[in-house]
């Protein structure tokens, strides 16, 4: 009997929410809904860290999170993102930026910080722009490669490891057809097939490279695109391949993570005709326009619906007629459709993926963005 009305007694007690009797259940996610609105059109797009960048139908800018649009810009033909710092090249040849200019990745001679774009100093004829974490590339149409911002893992390749607040010339590098700036390092693709690297690449285990050296060597056309990423690279071929080498730890490499592997294929995946290397997570845009994800996904990057990371490149559901993809630095991905429709998911700490971050903290579904 006592037993009894010690049970009885439990049961009220619980009932009146005195106390818990049960396990304190974890607090639910938050819904991933489309939102309400009219979808925003755009050309191109492109991820940083804190930011995402769009070219718009009528060539001007609109930007997405923690950095303005600079939207006076005039024909625009490119654009790219740092962590906090946006690049865009116009179609005069000429380069601006803005945002944050801690180490003079501005290239505008100083190291403060713009709210609007400011010219970059001696570029001109430029055909190609990329931005790294806290720095910049740009490569002129004479086939040299220019370079500005931090540079305490010899991001520059001037040979030394001073930052620099006017862009200097990358050393040893001419007949350069494509560039692409990682966290701390990049790569450059020559017209005859090799593709060079420099920087800050494997950290402490293997010295930054202070001047761009060799690294894969194909033949003249090959090699149709490079991409630097966190401590890890990419590169595409002409035949629908992809592959890479560097750091593994989330699998970015399509092996199981972990070590730090040499040039090789990705393996399950082929007709590739885009790819984009992230911080830790990697993503490819086949021939049919979809859109295939591997690596980190702690914040849903992948867009696979969950925030499970795995090596196997895996198809995005849903997301179909896809002509551009880009990865961020800081976990979060974009894309852009025939339609003209963006697309964003992943992390959303500066408001990247075009909704307020107090709103939206993560997405591990694509969804596209409105006005």
């Amino acid at each position: 009997m006592k037993r009894t009305d010690n049970f009885l007694l439990l049961l009220l007690l619980c009932s009146l929410s005195i106390f818990s009797c049960k396990k304190a259940e974890e607090p639910e996610p938050e819904e991933e809904t489309q939102p309400e609105g009219i979808a925003i059109h755009a050309t191109d797009v492109a991820a940083g860290g804190l930011i995402s960048m769009t070219i718009r139908p009528d060539a001007k800018l609109k930007n997405l999170g923690a950095i303005g649009s600079g939207n006076n810009l005039g024909p625009i033909i490119q654009v790219d993102g740092g962590d906090v710092f946006c690049i865009a090249l116009r179609s005069d040849g000429t380069v601006w930026a803005w945002g944050r200019n801690t180490h003079g990745q501005l290239g505008d001679s100083t190291t403060v910080d713009r709210s609007i774009p400011v010219q970059m100093h001696g570029l001109s004829n430029i055909i190609s722009i990329s931005a790294g974490l806290r720095h910049t590339l740009a490569l002129k149409n004479d086939g040299t490669v220019w370079a500005c911002g931090e540079n305490d893992g010899a991001q520059l390749g001037d040979s030394t490891q001073t930052s620099r607040s006017i862009p200097v010339q990358v050393k040893q590098l001419t007949n350069v057809i494509a560039i692409s700036a990682g966290v701390n390092h990049n790569l450059a693709l020559k017209s005859d097939g090799t593709i060079w690297h420099w920087g800050g690449y494997y950290g402490t285990s293997n010295p930054a490279q202070l001047v761009p050296q060799f690294q894969v060597f194909g033949t003249p056309g090959e090699i149709i695109a490079i991409s630097a990423g966190g401590s890890y690279s990419l590169f595409l071929k002409s035949d629908g391949t992809v592959w890479g080498w560097g750091h593994n730890t989330s699998g970015q490499l399509g092996t199981p993570a972990g070590g730090v592997g040499g040039v090789a294929q990705v393996p399950g995946i082929s007709n590739v005709i885009s790819i984009a290397a992230g911080g830790t997570h990697s993503i490819a845009l086949k021939n049919d326009s979809t859109v295939w994800t591997w690596g980190s996904n702690i914040h849903g990057e992948l867009g696979d619906g969950t925030t499970t990371s795995r090596h196997t490149p895996t198809q995005i559901s849903g997301l179909t007629g896809i002509k551009e993809i880009d990865a961020g630095m800081l976990y979060h991905s974009i894309a852009v459709g025939y339609d003209e429709k963006v697309w964003t998911w992943g992390w959303n700490n500066g408001g990247q993926l075009g909704v307020s971050h107090t709103t939206l903290t993560e997405r591990s579904t694509p969804y596209y963005v409105v006005e």
